[in-house]
């Protein structure tokens, strides 16, 4: 009888990441091939997705594949402990004789279902209603992400300890349950977390004008990298909160909205900057632009770019509402660099 392995404990442990519930049914080959290969393909996503040079289109696919795996590893550790684990009345879904780890396993999808599960009706309710409530206020308060997960944990710690059937069939050692619990926390919260850091570290635009032409054409997608210490270079195309200036005299927006604009850094505090006859001088010196739609027809007076504000142009230099009219860009606007196109498909390229 040691060698029993119940099937919806081996699901509870691949729930966490493929594999992981074919080592516990000693099954090492395929373990390790599936962890192995969720982690490559969500390697091959992340870089396809936010690499510079990497193709999201591949990454896209990438992530499908990962979550073919994910799925077809949870079929397959049930099916690797199947034959040694006896099932009442042939039920595959314990319904006669419950099973512990199928109610664990519930109570991880959803907080609560386990307790409806094993009987426990106001328990299950109440652990329902308080997950509810965690979601809406979630949106609303990102300081209470970390709530969920420990509501989640106490929930499977519950189910588990209550559980009525008298023969708790696959029980372990109370020490390697608490251990379970505890991955279960740290797992919700990296779960939970994860895209917040993301969306704090990278952002996805959409072009609405032709400005950045050719550079950028509307309806393009593109990446911003956001950095507290990004210090913006001669040629970077950043997005930036439009200053005061800039939002009182576009004739295209409502000046009480906060509006996002994206230009290319073309002169840095303490350098003198002139626009005259079709050319920028930095310094006195001509700018090779090869990027532009064509040379500006404007002219602009030499004048020194005070610290902590940034001149920016579009590449479209006479349709693009810019610094030439609205004046000199403070640094704390910047929101971040502009560093990829991710769609559409044909236009993918990296803006470094």
């Amino acid at each position: 009888m040691h060698n029993r392995k119940d099937p919806w404990l081996a699901i509870n442990l691949s729930f966490f990441f493929p594999g992981l519930g074919q080592f516990y049914a000693r099954n090492w080959g395929k373990g390790w091939s599936l962890l192995l290969g969720e982690v490559g393909l969500l390697a091959i996503a992340l870089w396809c997705i936010f690499a510079p040079t990497g193709q999201p289109l591949w990454g896209l696919v990438a992530v499908l594949l990962a979550g073919g795996v994910y799925l077809g590893n949870l079929f397959d550790a049930y099916h690797c402990c199947e034959e040694t684990f006896p099932h009442p009345q042939g039920e595959k879904i314990p319904r006669t004789q419950k099973n512990i780890w199928f109610a664990v396993l519930l109570s991880r999808i959803l907080p609560g279902f386990g307790q409806l599960y094993s009987g426990r009706v106001g328990w299950g309710l109440g652990f329902i209603s308080i997950t509810v409530i965690l979601v809406l206020l979630n949106e609303l308060l990102t300081g209470l992400l970390w709530v969920s997960p420990v509501v989640s944990a106490i929930a499977v710690y519950h189910v588990y300890q209550t559980f009525p059937t008298p023969n708790r069939t696959g029980k372990i050692k109370r020490s390697l349950f608490i251990l379970l619990v505890a991955t279960l926390v740290s797992w919700g919260l990296f779960l939970n977390y994860f895209p917040l850091w993301l969306s704090n570290s990278i952002e996805l635009f959409i072009i609405p004008s032709s400005s950045m032409q050719p550079t950028l054409q509307i309806g393009d997608r593109i990446l911003v990298k956001k950095s507290d210490n990004y210090q913006p270079q001669p040629g970077d195309l950043v997005v930036f909160v439009a200053p005061e200036a800039a939002q009182k005299n576009d004739p295209f927006t409502d000046p009480d909205e906060e509006i996002i604009y994206i230009k290319r850094i073309i002169g840095q505090p303490g350098q003198t900057l002139q626009v005259r006859r079709g050319v920028v001088y930095l310094n006195q010196s001509p700018l090779n632009e090869d990027y532009l739609a064509s040379p500006p027809h404007y002219e602009v007076r030499s004048q020194l770019i005070p610290e902590q504000m940034y001149w920016v142009l579009g590449d479209n230099r006479n349709e693009s509402f810019d610094s030439h009219v609205w004046g000199f860009l403070p640094e704390q606007n910047i929101i971040g660099q502009a560093y990829k196109i991710v769609f559409p498909p044909q236009r993918v390229r990296s803006l470094l």
